[in-house]
């Protein structure tokens, strides 16, 4: 036997491992069943990991006769895999389509393991996804490791409309900006379902890097006054309220009041840093991280809205 079939089949002993490890994690993530035809499954709030193989974010998975919608892929092959069995079992149908709500590698990294499904997103998210896709997928690589083995690029070929039949349900598509480039939301009015994916966080701190606060701030007033009887987050449990779109108002209100605050104050970025998050936003996963995110990303913007040149 040469080295190089014997590579080979080490190798593939490798990945078949790694598969049987991942389905056992995946198959342990929550899931809740919001109808019989609409199931989320909860990816951990947690920061990528090789630990959670990148399953941070929820997908949603929608039955029809035509076969299953799913609404956000997770981050790499390995677990969009996991999601064609899942429907296979759960639905007894194939994936016949795919929505991705925006550009984070956490909502669509899964998107190659769906070839030759139909794949939608807004305009926005698919050319942010064709410029940075490259980036983000080098970073996962380093962040999650090998879970990511065999996961490649596969944007959205198809710009999402207005409206959205799909078995029973009638989606209003709401695509707006505010967390990312060209965030999407669905809505179903007749049963009040709002899909809200990353504009919506529970009991998770926002991520904001690429955020326009202000907008995102008058988006989440928008969704709440839809007045949904679900909430489902991309990232955090199903909120049968709209708790959640509130508690993730609060607290973007919050970091644009503080940063803004400590620019007019001449805050240095370290000393903000190292005052931390109030008590109040204490509960929040990982929002010590992402409060340092938000600061690295967009507190020059604040300090540059209050340095005024002084005339001489």
């Amino acid at each position: 036997m040469s080295w190089l079939r014997l590579f080979g089949l080490i190798q593939l002993a490798l990945l078949s491992q790694l598969a049987w490890a991942n389905d056992v994690f995946f198959d342990s993530l929550p899931r809740t069943e919001v109808a019989p035809d609409l199931l989320v499954v909860e990816g951990r709030n947690e920061l990528f990991d090789a630990s959670n193989y990148g399953a941070i974010a929820n997908s949603i998975l929608i039955d029809s006769a035509r076969g299953v919608l799913v609404i956000d892929t997770g981050s790499n092959t390995l677990f969009g895999d996991w999601l064609q069995r899942l429907a296979e079992r759960h639905f007894n149908r194939p994936v016949v389509g795919v929505i991705n709500t925006h550009g984070h590698p956490d909502h669509w990294f899964g998107n190659a393991a769906f070839d030759g499904v139909p794949k939608l997103a807004t305009r926005q998210m698919i050319d942010y996804s064709r410029s940075a896709g490259s980036d983000l997928l080098n970073t996962l690589y380093a962040t999650v490791g090998d879970a990511m083995i065999g996961t490649q690029l596969a944007v959205p070929d198809l710009t999402i409309g207005s409206t959205l039949q799909w078995g029973r349900y009638l989606f209003e598509v709401i695509s707006l900006n505010g967390h990312s480039h060209g965030d999407a939301a669905l809505f179903d009015t007749e049963r009040g379902i709002l899909i809200a994916g990353d504009l919506v966080f529970n009991g998770r701190s926002p991520t904001t890097p690429h955020a326009d606060i202000a907008t995102w701030i008058q988006v989440l007033t928008s969704l709440e006054a839809r007045a949904p009887a679900v909430v489902i987050p991309g990232h955090g449990t199903v909120d049968r309220t709209t708790a959640s779109i509130r508690e993730t108002m609060r607290y973007l209100q919050w970091l644009d009041q503080y940063l803004r605050d400590a620019a007019q104050d001449a805050v240095d970025p370290a000393q903000l840093l190292a005052q931390g998050v109030p008590r109040e936003w204490r509960h929040l996963a990982v929002v010590d991280t992402e409060f340092e995110r938000s600061v690295i990303h967009l507190y020059s913007a604040y300090e540059a809205e209050y340095t005024k040149e002084v005339p001489r």
